[in-house]
């Protein structure tokens, strides 16, 4: 049984979030949660007297199965990227060193452009380390 939103919700942020930014995502969870029940209550009400029951409880079913559907989406994304790296790590376990030929991976555009991103910004630190190396050699 996979367990509920609330709980599965910093394994989210975990996976997508910076460690700075996972207590400000978890406290914004925390009161949309709370001001969304609220509202949706308004609402509900407001779409009952409107609509009628039936297309009230349609109209909810039908933004569930799009959000689960979206959800199932982004986690299936990631388990495909954790696949892979185990097999990789396994490789590395059983061989002693990194396979020649890096394992293709099958990414999504968002996940690439984090690992362009990371690219970027380890290629810019050792870009600082050596200039912050040359500038101690010249003193």
């Amino acid at each position: 049984m996979k367990p509920d939103a609330s709980r599965d919700s910093p394994r989210h942020f975990s996976n997508w979030l910076p460690q700075e930014e996972r207590a400000h995502a978890e406290g914004w969870k925390a009161a949309s949660a709370r001001w969304g029940g609220r509202a949706a209550l308004l609402l509900v009400v407001a779409l009952y007297a409107s609509l009628g029951w039936r297309v009230t409880f349609v109209l909810f079913g039908a933004i569930g199965f799009v959000w689960a559907a979206l959800d199932i989406v982004a986690l299936a994304e990631r388990d495909k990227l954790n696949r892979a790296i185990e097999a990789l790590q396994a490789t590395i376990k059983r061989v002693g060193r990194p396979p020649k030929k890096p394992v293709p991976i099958e990414t999504s555009a968002a996940t690439q452009k984090r690992h362009v991103r990371a690219a970027a910004r380890r290629k810019m630190a050792a870009a600082q380390k050596k200039r912050r190396a040359a500038i101690k050699a010249e003193k």
